[in-house]
């Protein structure tokens, strides 16, 4: 967790949808007495929390999804080496779980909570054509001899740029630039 007040400087900020895992609710007694609805989720995200970019087979090709940084993350699936920042408090609806106790787990984009990312050493996006299949957060080397990005030309030694999203080969993808590798 990385304090608010102490982000300083500037870099990529983006709106990102949040993974924060299984929810599980728990039933709370307000002050009142009434029950309200309420629950955890088993990682939760937070304004402050150091976050990753993320990938699953739902996260749609123009999707932006983190994830809350570990170092059990498999860094071909992840923004290995440069984490972002939550620097907005996570807004979205709490999934709607039947029974007190009972778990949810996000399968669509629209069931995940969103908040603002700062990705320091980024500075901009650019829509670019990715000539080798990708999952989401892998370095990126520009490629002049196959006319587009690439984790895989051996002619590419020098990776400084993310891919935002997953990717097939030979699509247009949001490719994260400004020096961060």
């Amino acid at each position: 967790m990385v304090n608010a007040g102490e982000i300083y400087g500037n870099g990529l900020k983006l709106s990102a949808y949040l993974a924060e895992g299984i929810f599980t609710r728990r039933d709370v007694t307000r002050d009142d007495g009434a029950l309200a609805k309420g629950g955890t989720f088993s990682s939760k995200i937070s304004k402050g929390d150091l976050v990753q970019i993320w990938t699953n087979s739902w996260s749609g090709s123009d999707t932006i999804v983190t994830g809350a940084y570990t170092d059990s993350i498999d860094p071909t699936l992840s923004f290995a080496g440069s984490l972002g920042i939550v620097i907005t408090e996570p807004e979205g609806k709490v999934p709607d779980v039947a029974s007190d106790g009972g778990t949810y787990t996000a399968t669509a984009q629209k069931n995940l909570r969103r908040a603002s990312i700062l990705f320091p050493g980024f500075s901009v996006v650019h829509r670019g054509k990715v000539v080798s299949a990708s999952k989401a957060g892998a370095y990126l080397g520009y490629d002049q001899s196959g006319g587009g990005f690439t984790t895989t030309s051996a002619d590419v030694a020098y990776k400084p740029f993310v891919l935002l999203q997953s990717a097939s080969a030979g699509g247009t993808y949001s490719i994260a630039m400004g020096g961060g590798g």
